[in-house]
């Protein structure tokens, strides 16, 4: 599905290279863990790097700099996913952001039935590093896994793809050591 036509030219003013593409189908090739960067905990794990890190305080500055206290007065953590892809340009930045009282992710559901641990949160895609005239874009609707430490079986992938003249990226998530074909997506940069 491509993004609706009321969105297309939004996107284009905002970050002329980038179309979106819905994927309904995403069979393996050279897939990448998303990198975790956890803020604010010693419990959590981090896999990203210290550049990762860095690039992360600027991505998602004003939401990390929001109040996350909990019931101890104690800072709560917040949890990213990146990746990233090689341009002429620079590098692209896809990034998933979610920490307590934020509004970017629908949280997984609760209850004694409830069966899946992902949330379903924005996407925040960035040229890296940032030039002007150019400003992030939020797409909603992509499947994120944190705070996990069974990552051979939950986890967050992407591909990228060189499809002359564009590239384009595919998601995939893993719950419970299987696909979920729900929360497979495409973008596309061009």
């Amino acid at each position: 599905m491509i993004a609706p036509a009321s969105v297309r030219p939004l996107i284009s003013a905002l970050f002329p290279a980038l179309a979106i593409a819905m994927a309904t189908s995403s069979h393996a090739q050279s897939w990448e863990i998303m990198r975790e960067v956890v803020f604010d905990s010693s419990v959590f794990s981090s896999t990203g790097t210290a550049e990762d890190r860095e690039i992360l305080k600027t991505v998602w500055a004003t939401e990390l700099s929001a109040p996350r206290l909990g019931s101890a007065g104690k800072r709560m953590p917040a949890f990213a996913l990146l990746g990233d892809a090689a341009t002429a340009e620079g590098k692209v930045i896809f990034s998933m952001f979610a920490a307590a009282g934020n509004t970017l992710c629908l949280d997984a559901p609760n209850g004694a039935a409830a069966m899946d641990i992902y949330s379903v949160c924005t996407m925040r895609v960035i040229a890296w590093p940032p030039r002007p005239g150019l400003r992030a874009i939020e797409l909603p609707g992509y499947c994120m896994l944190y705070a996990n430490t069974d990552r051979s079986q939950n986890r967050v992938e992407y591909r990228i793809e060189q499809t002359q003249p564009a590239l384009t990226i595919r998601f995939r998530a893993w719950q419970f050591g299987k696909v979920i074909p729900a929360c497979n997506r495409a973008m596309r940069l061009s």
